[in-house]
């Protein structure tokens, strides 16, 4: 600490008259406490004054303290230094020390400075805050560094604005209790031990103090108890309900072996009936049920759906909070994947669904009605690899793999190899093991179909020749960027384009059943999303060598929408020239790559009709992309970004345009230039 904040520290406590200076007239800040001296500062604190002591200082200070607790069984002298270990002990009986008169005790005089008994944390209330503690003596957040404090423990914390900065666990002795079953007069414990709870100590259950007589009551297979005692006395119980996990759903692509070994050994709870892991079924939501401590879990099943049209969401996409079929509204777990719904867009109003209920009949998740036959398909949005951070595995190779499912969700698991030559890749996977943390399962690359280009026929809901099933599912890859989670979405059926695709558009196909219905589809970026046209204005290539190791950087200025752009790359692009156009992946404002040069559709000196929707051009006529632009090669070299009523100025000697893909595929007009 810098001397002089030492010294304000010093002057403040002065003033308030709690320490005085050492016979030389000095503090001596850097020397240790002795009893003496804390003795005294510790009796002001407690409001009393030199009339109220008799005796000689020391003595007359150390002896109050003694009289009230503060130094009881701590063998001292009063020119000892006082040790860390035994300061923390003296301050924590301060704090429970009466004052002078008699009224409150010490903590309750020092504003930032509390006790509190933790009743409810995010270990056993997994949708509350993870720093979030609440406690008999109101609710705190936990500030950075401040570790989580034990449930049914008391601490002394100090506070600012409701947030812990600091806090330090009371002197107290606990008996932790995890119930099995509660008999008329006594509870018989999981270690099959039998206790009988003190009928004469204050109990809190849910946040709130219940009378002794109710806690027999409340309690169920794994609740937990907690007793704390101070000196061999009972002084306060605190009562947890049995602590639920988050539902898992039981899909097709989990293996009997993984179930097994999910729940091998534990009671299974199916309908009232005990069932082996083999007999869970697809759509089950699973719920393993342990005391607070995690222990002695058994598993209830819930086999509650509902099917129906959707015919609301409330209150609005972004923020969904109930689903409603045929009029009934059914409100959403705190569990429920909302990114179905307010990101893939893959749950809407209009679609056949069926609702998955858990406990409290509230919503877990939502299947579109009819899947099932390609739900094991998944798309490879990463893979990569981390070294384990854990103890019995540490530095352990960690193999992950991110996926986009069939129903939108996006999660994460581990895999038993590295995967990442799939990434950006459709596969089939299944889970071929569980884990607290990350299920771990298998993948099967797909077999992409030949180049070829193919019709969309939109109305009559077909591919080609291939009729396309109700349930089907449609990946569409936007960006497979390096080094994070691809861009890619779930699209329905009525997203996509009439028309012709290109040969690169298309890239799986799956049919089913005998009259060989898609039912799944993967596209290429379909929809043109993240694609944009720059001009290039100017460009420079750096070859550099040091040592044996060459180098070279290309890096291209360029117009796009108007606006100037820089992109640099390691690798060459071949053929571009001053003038080229190129075909860009963009995320934001980040150019992500070069995809192609774009020669002009069609170059002419005579426009036939012009407006700022459509040109014609040589008896044929043009309709502009949404994003197009319009750019003037001006006498100096540069370009410059003009309306289409340039077009047909008298000045313009020629006129190139640029389409996004050919005429007879629906290319529109991305570029104009005029010369």
């Amino acid at each position: 600490m810098p001397k002089g904040e030492v010294n304000g520290y010093i002057r403040a406590a002065v003033e308030m008259g709690y320490i005085t200076a050492m016979p030389d007239g000095l503090f001596h800040p850097n020397d240790s406490v002795t009893y003496a001296q804390i003795a005294t500062t510790l009796v002001k604190l407690l409001g009393y004054s030199d009339e109220d002591l008799t005796g000689y200082w020391p003595y007359n200070c150390l002896s109050l303290l003694e009289n009230l607790n503060v130094l009881d069984g701590i063998t001292y002298k009063p020119q000892d230094g006082v040790t860390v270990k035994e300061l923390a002990v003296i301050v924590d009986r301060l704090f429970k020390t009466r004052m002078k008169n008699g009224s409150e005790y010490f903590i309750d005089t020092t504003p930032n400075f509390k006790e509190v008994i933790v009743l409810k944390t995010a270990t056993v209330d997994s949708s509350m805050d993870q720093k979030r503690i609440e406690t008999d003596n109101g609710v705190f957040y936990l500030d950075d560094g401040i570790f989580m404090p034990e449930l049914g423990y008391r601490y002394t914390v100090r506070t600012e604005d409701n947030i812990i900065t600091a806090m330090a666990g009371q002197t107290l002795s606990y008996e932790k209790y995890s119930v099995k079953e509660v008999s008329a007069d006594a509870v018989v414990l999981n270690n099959q031990k039998k206790v009988r709870l003190n009928g004469n100590i204050s109990y809190y259950y849910n946040g709130k103090t219940i009378e002794a007589s109710e806690v027999l009551g409340v309690l169920k297979t794994n609740s937990s108890v907690i007793i704390a005692s101070r000196n061999g006395s009972e002084i306060y119980g605190v009562v947890f309900d049995p602590v639920y996990s988050a539902p898992k759903i039981i899909t097709a692509s989990m293996t009997g072996d993984a179930l097994e070994r999910l729940y091998f050994g534990k009671f299974i709870d199916r309908n009232g009936k005990k069932i082996n892991p083999s007999q869970l079924e697809v759509n089950d939501v699973v719920y393993e049920i342990t005391d607070i401590w995690g222990n002695n879990g058994y598993v209830v099943v819930y086999d509650n759906e509902v099917s129906g049209e959707i015919t609301n969401i409330s209150p609005n996409l972004m923020a969904p909070e109930s689903i409603e079929l045929g009029g009934v509204s059914y409100q959403l777990d705190s569990s429920f994947p909302v990114e179905k719904i307010n990101k893939s867009g893959t749950i809407e109003v209009g679609q056949t669904v069926t609702l998955l209920l858990g406990k409290d009949n509230k919503v877990v998740d939502a299947v579109l009605s009819g899947t099932g036959e390609n739900d094991n398909y998944v798309l490879v949005l990463n893979a990569y690899t981390e070294k384990s951070q854990e103890i019995e595995n540490y530095g352990e190779k960690l193999y992950f793999v991110t996926l986009l499912h069939t129903d939108g969700s996006i999660k994460t698991y581990l895999a038993k190899k590295d995967m990442s030559a799939l990434k950006g890749d459709l596969a089939t996977y299944s889970i071929i093991e569980t884990g607290e943390d990350y299920d771990t399962v298998s993948l099967t690359a797909v077999e992409y179909l030949p180049r070829k280009t193919h019709e969309i026929f939109k109305d009559e809901r077909k591919i080609d020749n291939l009729y396309v099933a109700d349930n089907v599912v449609i990946f569409n890859m936007i960006n497979n960027v390096y080094g994070r989670n691809s861009d890619a979405e779930i699209l329905k059926w009525s997203d996509l384009p009439s028309g012709k695709i290109e040969a690169s558009k298309l890239k799986y196909i799956h049919t089913t059943g005998d009259f060989m219905d898609i039912d799944v589809l993967y596209f290429d970026n379909i929809l043109d999303e993240g694609i944009y046209y720059g001009l290039v204005t100017d460009y420079r290539t750096e070859y550099k060598k040091s040592g044996e190791i060459k180098t070279v950087t290309q890096t291209i200025t360029m117009l796009v929408k108007g606006e100037e752009y820089t992109y640099e790359t390691g690798e060459p692009i071949s053929g571009i020239i001053k003038g080229a156009v190129l075909k860009l992946r963009m995320s934001g404002n980040t150019i992500l790559s070069v995809e192609d040069i774009k020669e002009p559709y069609v170059t002419s000196d005579e426009v036939q009709a012009s407006d700022t929707s459509r040109i014609r051009i040589n008896d044929t006529t043009y309709k502009y992309h949404r994003d197009f632009a319009v750019y003037q090669l001006r006498t100096d070299g540069t370009y410059k970004r003009v309306g289409t009523d340039k077009i047909t100025d008298e000045n313009t000697k020629s006129v190139s345009l640029y389409l996004d893909k050919p005429l007879s595929y629906g290319g529109k007009v991305v570029m104009v230039i005029i010369k």
